[in-house]
């Protein structure tokens, strides 16, 4: 794994990036899009078996994240002007730049939870050109419920701040189908993330995650929620662009399922021609670290693969 920074579209943070490479000639590029309140570093795995399989693998700490937030302050920040649109430009200028080194093979494009909301954001703005895109961990969100928490969100901030931390907001947010699971690490086996104790374990146990969003954070989060559901944001996908959206079907994110095939079915109503949705059997929200991840793994490679030969016979 190879560390490299580039300049936030922010114009003053240094964005921590990493790129994984295969031993031999690349077959494609791959840019994985972390989830809230995580990093990275957390997807060496995924791209470890992505790099096995031929792929360059990139991917960075989002503004608020991982190494990217030079201080604890700034965990859960996004930035203090149009926080959301400055996270999707973060991804572009990630994109455009590996692009320029590898500029002949196919990119696909991977988002998880809060990654993939971005992910949906990314590809109604700039989807052109791209081999693929995987939804991983989604949901499908009552847009006047969405707006009504946005507005909260905004009281909340001439209040408080951008910065202050609310624990009423992220209760709020975190209800409903989350109820059913542990939210705090103290019950690893009722886990929302995942089965998998050791993975439970260490979520909760590393400093750069579990941060409470600021309401800075909720606010890039909400909007770009707002934004995915509406019509509007379906129709301006590449409609020949393939689109693979999985997840487990005890994820609240999806409110069990529900969300990811909302979202399938949108796709389709914009006449999106080859767009799949795979719900893994009894799986949480964290599909790449699950008890069953060598499944999951072998699922999302086996669609690229069929892809990138599409891509490469110009089908």
């Amino acid at each position: 794994m190879k560390k490299i920074l580039f300049e936030s579209s922010n114009k003053h943070t240094k964005i921590h990036a990493y790129v994984w490479e295969p031993e031999g000639e690349p077959v494609g590029v791959i840019q994985l899009i972390h989830g809230m309140q995580e990093h990275m570093g957390r997807y060496t795995d995924f791209a470890q078996y992505l790099a096995g399989k031929g792929f360059v693998v990139v991917g960075h700490d989002q503004l608020g994240h991982g190494k990217t937030a030079v201080t604890e302050d700034q965990l859960g920040f996004i930035s203090k002007e149009h926080p959301s649109d400055t996270l999707i430009m973060d991804i572009h200028r990630l994109r455009k730049g590996t692009m320029k080194k590898y500029p002949m093979l196919p990119y696909f494009i991977f988002g998880h939870s809060m990654g993939s909301y971005l992910l949906r954001k990314y590809i109604s703005k700039f989807g052109y050109g791209l081999a693929g895109v995987i939804i991983c961990g989604t949901g499908n969100e009552n847009p006047a419920k969405a707006k009504a928490g946005l507005a909260l969100i905004g009281a909340l901030t001439k209040k408080y701040g951008q910065y202050h931390r609310s624990k009423f907001i992220t209760e709020t947010l975190f209800s409903g189908p989350y109820s059913e699971f542990d939210m705090t690490g103290n019950d690893p086996e009722n886990s929302w993330l995942t089965k998998d104790t050791e993975i439970v374990a260490k979520y909760y146990n590393d400093p750069l995650c579990k941060t409470i969003f600021t309401l800075n954070g909720y606010n890039a989060l909400i909007s770009t929620v707002i934004y995915d559901c509406s019509p509007a944001a379906y129709k301006k996908v590449p409609q020949d662009l393939p689109i693979l959206i999985v997840s487990g079907d005890r994820d609240p994110v999806g409110n069990f399922g529900k969300g990811p095939t909302k979202v399938y079915e949108n796709y389709l109503k914009a006449d999106i021609s080859d767009v799949t949705l795979r719900l893994f059997n009894d799986d949480r929200h964290e599909i790449l670290n699950e008890l069953d991840r060598a499944d999951v793994y072998s699922y999302i490679y086996g669609w690229i693969e069929d892809r990138l030969i599409s891509d490469t016979m110009g089908l």
